[in-house]
C-alpha cells in the first residue's frame, strides 16, 4: 500500500495496487473513503508526494486533534 499528501499537508490518501482501491481520508468523518480521482496519480495526471504510513497516521492523527478539539 502507498500513502501519499499533497504540498498542503492536509490530504492523505492511500492505494493498494494488490486490493484495487484508491482511498482519501475524510477529516470530518474521521474515516477512509472511496476517491476514484486518485488514479490519476498512477498516470502522471495528479501530483502527490508519496509517504510512509507511519507520516501518514502522524498527518491524522494532528489534524484530528487540530479540527477535534
Amino acid at each position: 500500500m502507498n500513502y501519499y499528501t499533497d504540498d498542503s499537508v492536509k490530504r492523505v490518501s492511500r492505494i493498494d495496487l494488490e486490493a484495487g482501491t484508491a482511498e482519501t481520508y475524510n477529516f470530518t468523518l474521521r474515516r477512509w473513503r472511496d476517491d476514484n480521482d486518485l488514479w490519476a496519480v498512477l498516470v502522471g495526471e495528479l501530483w502527490l508526494d508519496e509517504i510512509s504510513q507511519e507520516q501518514a497516521e502522524a498527518i491524522i492523527r494532528k489534524r484530528n486533534k487540530e479540527l477535534h478539539r
